[in-house]
């Protein structure tokens, strides 16, 4: 067999070679051996196969660059809610000389973030009077531990602070 062709390369050259000899000799064998060949006029199943592989491959690589596109746009849209409301937040101190306590103070109190969650904002002094509230401060806390470092302690239960603490 000639190297680098397959058989059925072989089998055509040979046959081509055959009906060129056939035809300079005008025989009648000739239409044998059309009878032979065949033919095909669609795809086969293999050829479907690997098309549609192909396709699916395709299309999950643009579905993951289409979700990552869609995340992105979100997290453009939340930067830019966010940069609204402190332009609001700011125009609210200039005009009331105090930050609002909540978004109802803006009259934004519906707004939701890009993943259909509402937006949260908290005053910083409320949530300073809120840990007092509960007993949380700087160095209070009731409970046994040492602690290294600077924390604040809690109220019931283990704490943190600098040095020991005794309950």
């Amino acid at each position: 067999m000639v190297q680098g062709l397959g058989r059925k390369d072989v089998y055509q050259i040979i046959q081509r070679q055959i009906l060129h000899f056939l035809y300079r000799l005008k025989t009648p064998i000739k239409s044998i051996f059309k009878a032979e060949e065949q033919d095909y006029n669609g795809f086969t199943l293999i050829e479907l196969m690997i098309v549609i592989s192909i396709l699916g491959i395709l299309a999950g690589i643009a579905i993951n660059f289409y979700l990552g596109y869609i995340e992105k746009a979100r997290i453009t849209k939340a930067i830019l809610d966010i940069h609204s409301l402190e332009k609001e937040i700011v125009k609210y101190y200039i005009d009331w000389e105090e930050l609002p306590d909540t978004l109802d103070d803006l009259d934004r109190e519906s707004l939701m973030d890009p993943w259909r969650r509402p937006y949260q904002y908290q005053k910083l002094e409320n949530i300073e009077e809120e840990d007092q509230e509960q007993g949380q401060g700087q160095g209070q806390g009731q409970g046994q531990g040492q602690g290294q470092g600077q924390g604040q302690g809690q109220g019931q239960g283990q704490g943190q602070g600098q040095g020991q603490g005794q309950g």
